[in-house]
């Protein structure tokens, strides 16, 4: 998997809110993947393989995961205080709500089994995105200019 350390993860082929509906997104998955990852750095190994920071919902998780990523990489131990040192090193801290961000999901979600489960389900939500993205894009075509409908129909 590549990283580019430092930078911050946004978004690509995110649908719009549509009717006040928000964008498929599992959020507790997300967590699920972080926590698991907080709380043993060997199973980095399950998932680094298919999983990337742009797959995540959250922006914070997906910054989360980036420096979880990196430090992977890097050799380095995973935990919360590594994470936090190396977000707040780049300036990202304070976007994903502080080294207490951290400690919310490890404590809200402090089960490491079944992360790649997890992970798949984060590949999931983030596919239905891309979709509800396109068929978006495409419905706005449709209701485009198309010129005239009979010049159309007889060419």
């Amino acid at each position: 998997m590549t990283t580019n350390p430092g930078r911050i993860v946004r978004k690509v082929l995110e649908p719009p809110s549509i009717a006040g509906k928000v964008p498929p997104h599992d959020l507790e998955a997300e967590a699920a993947v972080l926590s698991a990852l907080l709380l043993d750095g060997r199973k980095l190994d399950e998932i680094a393989t298919f999983l990337k920071a742009e797959d995540f919902y959250s922006e914070a998780n997906a910054n989360a995961f980036d420096a979880i990523v990196s430090l992977g990489q890097a050799g380095e131990e995973i935990d919360t205080v590594q994470v936090a040192s190396w977000l707040a090193h780049r300036g990202r801290l304070a976007s994903i709500g502080g080294a207490a961000y951290l400690a919310h999901i490890v404590d809200a979600t402090p089960k490491i089994g079944h992360v790649r489960q997890h992970a798949e389900r984060v590949l999931e939500t983030k596919a239905l995105r891309e979709i509800a993205a396109l068929m978006h894009t495409k419905l706005g075509e449709l209701y485009g200019d198309h010129g005239n409908p009979r010049e159309r129909m007889s060419s």
